[in-house]
């Protein structure tokens, strides 16, 4: 090969490779300025002060998402009409864009619709199906998915627009020793115990019939997404991302090296969801780990006063010993202790087994039975045990408390009593209850992978204008008075 040629095809590789980074810093551009409006209305000299991005840069961005009906420009009632285009702010337009939320757990199966402001639209929760069968639960949710788009965009309720769903995400019942892992080919598998499922293709259902891509989660890290609203570490897409025709537009991964724009400070945070087993998500400067990073789960600590031999080997691990299973097993008279320390009790059931006594305890601490109030405070008080551990270790900045069993009341009141009793340095205003529902954090998952990162998919928003431009969207004004 000769000289010229092999510095024609060096030329080409180099242009290649810098076309590709040019693309690649427009979509870190576009994603941060997204993230900077997420929560306030801003004018374009202050996202470019907030940005570092130049003016000109700001305005050709911002012109292509005020194009693709995601940003609103509403006229400053506070400036007088003469200021020009510095009377003007840019917002999200709630009903730029939609996303769908599906939440699996052994308790609960439900799909709702939100907009891009974060606000949930429409749930339905999907009942009578038997949790341990996955292609029934999946078809039963893809099938409520499809009746929820559809009565929605037929009745034009809540703005909603079948065309401009971005994505699907799913929030599962996955704790400390379960899996979810990625093929190569964007099938997604799940292994729950709380569901008695294992290596279940979960994405596949809703990207054949959908056409939209799906991000699936453990539900400790979604709900920790919908608290704080920072990036997760582990946001690979699960299945291939289709444009507005259907075509896969390769790859499956989303680029999570920017900053979330929009967190608290560069404070942390640690969530551990509690149901039948235990699961665990952790914010560490603005991005958040869970799932299979394994950073912060305390699910295989064990307790030194308990002798529950775990399959993991280990004797007294939280997942057994504070968590609903162990509601179920003390409120059925299954001893958690042995005092000769020689033997050991074995777990005999699986999770999912323990389900419908686990309702059942929940009824009865609500009606006030002393002896169920006991078990998920004696529950909580073990906790705290490894709270106290995390602290140690971690030293996050506030405690967050979800789940079913997370935020019962008597387990809270046992988690609290007890690091009192420890004389831990966790302070009362650290621990706090989580506030957001199963629909939310859902919702949660799909805005922060589909809507609010690089994986954004403007070719699909703009040919859904192209289809609807005989109907004027009543936020699709230019100038809105605030």
């Amino acid at each position: 090969m000769s000289n010229h040629t092999l510095r024609s095809a060096a030329s080409d590789s180099s242009l290649c490779y810098q076309g590709a980074t040019q693309v690649s810093i427009r979509l870190r551009n576009r994603t941060q300025l997204l993230n900077l409006l997420r929560h306030r209305e801003m004018t374009r000299s202050e996202l470019s002060a907030a940005s570092g991005l130049t003016g000109a840069a700001v305005s050709r961005i911002s012109r292509e998402l005020i194009d693709a009906d995601l940003v609103l420009e509403r006229k400053r009632s506070d400036q007088y009409a003469g200021a020009g285009r510095r009377g003007f702010t840019l917002a999200i337009n709630p009903v730029g864009a939609f996303v769908v939320g599906v939440t699996i757990t052994a308790n609960r199966l439900s799909v709702a619709l939100g907009d891009l402001s974060g606000r949930v639209l429409q749930q339905r929760n999907v009942p009578h199906v038997d949790i341990p069968d996955p292609a029934q639960v999946l078809d039963s949710l893809v099938i409520a998915t499809r009746k929820l788009m559809a009565d929605n965009h037929k009745d034009r309720r809540c703005d909603f627009d079948q065309r401009r769903v971005l994505g699907i995400g799913v929030s599962m019942a996955v704790s400390s020793g379960d899996s979810i892992s990625r093929a190569e080919d964007g099938k997604v598998f799940v292994s729950s115990r709380a569901l008695s499922w294992h290596n279940v293709d979960v994405a596949t259902a809703f990207t054949d019939y959908f056409k939209l891509p799906v991000k699936v989660e453990p539900r400790a890290v979604a709900i920790l997404r919908s608290e704080t609203n920072v990036v997760a570490c582990d946001s690979g897409v699960d299945g291939p991302l289709f444009g507005g025709d259907g075509i896969p537009e390769g790859g499956g991964q989303m680029d999570t090296d920017y900053d979330a724009v929009n967190a608290p400070g560069s404070r942390s945070v640690y969530l551990v969801n509690v149901g039948l087993g235990i699961g665990s998500a952790t914010q560490v400067d603005r991005k958040i780990y869970g799932g299979s990073s394994k950073v912060g789960d305390l699910a295989h600590l064990a307790h030194p006063d308990f002798n529950f031999e775990c399959e993991c080997g280990r004797s007294g691990c939280l997942l057994h010993m504070a968590t609903g299973a162990s509601v179920v097993r003390e409120l059925g008279a299954r001893p958690l202790r042995e005092n000769s320390g020689t033997n050991t009790l074995k777990c005999s059931q699986t999770l999912s087994a323990l389900n419908p006594a686990l309702i059942t305890a929940l009824d009865l601490a609500k009606q006030g039975d002393p002896t169920a109030r006991r078990a998920f405070f004696n529950a909580g008080a073990r906790l705290a045990y490894g709270l106290d551990l995390v602290h140690a270790l971690l030293e996050p900045d506030e405690f967050i408390l979800a789940g079913e069993i997370g935020r019962q009341d008597d387990y809270v009141a046992g988690v609290r009593t007890a690091l009192d009793r420890y004389s831990t340095p966790i302070q009362y205003h650290q621990l706090r209850v989580s506030q957001s529902t199963s629909p939310l954090a859902a919702i949660s998952t799909a805005l922060e992978v589909f809507a609010f990162s690089s994986v954004l998919n403007l070719d699909k928003l703009k040919c859904g204008n192209a289809s609807a431009n005989a109907a004027v969207h009543p936020y699709r004004q230019r100038e809105v008075v605030a």
